[in-house]
């Protein structure tokens, strides 16, 4: 058993014509042990927007215990904080799935679409080499994937094998 302590998400939005939103994105893991659902939104108005040399938006939750890129910490996700992968216990042995869900509102008005180029989930156990990643690519014949009330909200992650 090996109990989940941080996530590390890295989020590539495309460089299509309005691909960014400003609606509330989630990380989530399902399995046979449960599971939750993690915010990535932060105080910042640019989360979810394309960057210039398309690096990705880190986002950090919880306790991460190797050197990675600097990232923005969601609401509450400090260690301790309210939404610390480390308060709700959850083997994350037992996680069959990961997944990045949008947020949107009921009408499509309401609803902003975001294109999403690539994502990687990294699970984090309590020390040295304890982790999973999951990931999702988006190949050059089809450049972004669409999440929107006319496309859906949630991109299931798959699992990298020897990870």
């Amino acid at each position: 058993m090996a109990d989940l302590q941080g996530i590390a998400v890295f989020l590539r939005t495309s460089n299509v014509d309005d691909a960014g939103t400003d609606d509330h994105m989630y990380v989530g893991l399902i399995g046979r042990g449960g599971g939750r659902e993690f915010p990535l939104a932060t105080d910042s108005d640019e989360d979810f927007e394309h960057q210039p040399g398309g690096d990705p938006e880190v986002f950090r939750l919880g306790t991460i215990w190797e050197a990675i890129a600097a990232g923005k910490k969601p609401h509450q996700s400090e260690p301790g904080g309210h939404n610390d992968p480390g308060r709700f216990p959850l083997d994350m042995d037992l996680v069959d799935y990961v997944y990045l869900r949008k947020q949107g509102e009921r009408s499509k008005d309401g609803d902003e679409g975001y294109a999403l180029q690539d994502v990687v989930v990294i699970l984090y156990g309590y020390a040295s080499p304890h982790r999973r990643y999951f990931y999702t690519f988006i190949t050059s014949l089809k450049p972004a994937m669409w999440l929107a009330n006319e496309n859906g909200h949630i991109c299931y992650l798959r699992e990298a094998k020897g990870g």
